[in-house]
């Protein structure tokens, strides 16, 4: 399935510049979806996790189940993680 997503002029310029450099350093021609896909991937692994205990210091802002919803990103966090080890 094709999607357009709008993007400025600049930001089109520093995507081919990126994807020139990613064909040369692989040696081989990447689409601009593989391209995403290792932009999103590396943003994921960049990403620092906020440890439980600055999460909990929020108790009373948060709804009573964001800790239920944290612990249950941080479980798919490691099983994606897992994954990618395989």
């Amino acid at each position: 399935m094709n999607t357009t997503i709008p993007l400025s002029k600049e930001t089109k310029i520093l995507l081919f510049k990126l994807k020139s450099r990613l064909e040369q350093d692989e040696g081989r021609p990447i689409n601009y979806d593989e391209l995403m896909q290792i932009l999103l991937r590396n943003t994921e692994r960049s990403r620092p996790r906020v440890p439980l205990s600055e999460f909990q210091k929020l108790k009373g802002i948060l709804s009573p189940h964001a800790e239920e919803v944290y612990e249950r990103e941080h479980q798919l966090d490691l099983l994606a993680e897992e994954r990618k080890g395989e």
